[in-house]
């Protein structure tokens, strides 16, 4: 399953980047995670709540921020397990920042 989409910011990309460096700060702008915690600068734990269809699923997942191209890009690797089922989740992250005459577009695709 793919999620794209695309938010514009009225803020240079420099900042917006910056920003979104933050692993507390980039959590709080997905839906559904929860319990973020650090456990270096590029790898994190939590826990994501997500809806597929008319099924609620729980995640404990592990995040790995594999290539940051500042101020351009940022990729993740994320796996995780559900809470309550037997499975398995694996995702790629990909966020692209744009810039026109001053403002951001964050652009980002998880497959």
């Amino acid at each position: 399953m793919k999620f794209t989409g695309d938010i514009w910011l009225n803020a240079p990309r420099a900042a917006v980047f910056a920003k979104l460096r933050d692993a507390r700060f980039f959590a709080s702008c997905v839906e559904g995670v929860q319990a973020l915690s650090e456990i270096d600068g590029d790898h994190y734990t939590a826990v994501l709540d997500t809806k597929v269809a008319y099924l609620k699923f729980k995640f404990n997942v592990m995040v790995e921020v594999a290539r940051v191209d500042p101020p351009r890009e940022i990729e993740a690797k994320i796996e995780g397990t559900p809470l309550g089922i037997v499975g398995r989740l694996t995702a790629r992250s990909l966020t692209r920042l744009t810039e026109d005459d001053g403002a951001t577009k964050v652009s980002y695709e998880v497959d």
